[in-house]
């Protein structure tokens, strides 16, 4: 994206994470249940007199158990849970303990290296990738770490499976935007990363309707699915 000294970006306003909460228990929940069929077929093998078999699954289902609090705790005092984009950058917050894991400073993104967009022959330092089989695309940059330019891969959700997904992420990624903008227009957006995300690029406005009728239609594309496999099957 070209960087324009002659247009005015819209005023830029700090933006903090919302958790889609429901989804987000939704899949934690998903997460469990391979525990939740350990223990049915447990309660199936006393009720037909196997016990041998409910006693090897009762030791295997207490050793996944094991495992998945160790990985609660443990997550829970490494992930992050809130994103904040300000003034100073990007911030990224526990919620459990209240500590800024991570935080990228606009002053530490640099000029990309890698990031060559083959389509048109140029090269952007911020560009967006969807990989197969992804429902989003992931923002690619560069940051100074010490001393070294590292490539940074940014979903803009959660690390935490109860904050794994963000009700704003399209108003975070804005924000993104828009503090590239305003702090560092050096950088060369690719404008597909407007694109992708139903953003325009001179208003920073985001496209909701547009966004919903995508997100509507492939509903019905992934019922009409769902209903041929039912009918085949």
């Amino acid at each position: 994206m070209e960087n324009r000294k002659d247009k005015v970006p819209p005023v830029f306003e700090p933006v903090t994470s919302i958790p889609l909460t429901f989804i987000n228990y939704s899949l934690g929940i998903l997460f469990m249940l391979p525990i939740l069929l350990l223990f049915a077929s447990i309660f199936a093998f006393v009720y037909e007199g196997n016990i041998e078999a409910a006693l090897s699954v009762s030791v295997f289902a207490f050793i996944i158990i094991v495992l998945f609090v160790v990985y609660i705790i443990g997550k829970r005092k490494k992930a992050y849970t809130t994103i904040l984009i300000n003034h100073n950058g990007i911030q990224y917050f526990n919620k459990f303990n209240g500590k800024l894991m991570k935080e990228i400073a606009w002053d530490n993104f640099v000029k990309g290296k890698e990031n060559f967009n083959e389509a048109v022959g140029i090269k952007y330092d911020i560009t967006t990738v969807l990989p197969r089989k992804a429902f989003y695309s992931y923002f690619n940059f560069e940051v100074l770490v010490g001393k070294e330019a590292i490539i940074q891969k940014e979903f803009f959700h959660g690390s935490h499976i109860f904050y794994l997904l963000y009700a704003n992420r399209l108003k975070l990624i804005r924000a993104f935007l828009l503090g590239i903008k305003h702090f560092r227009p050096d950088l060369r957006v690719d404008p597909k990363a407007f694109r992708d995300h139903y953003i325009n690029p001179e208003s920073f406005e985001i496209d909701f309707k547009q966004r919903n009728l995508l997100v509507f239609f492939a509903f019905l594309v992934l019922i009409a699915i769902l209903i041929g496999i039912c009918y085949f099957v």
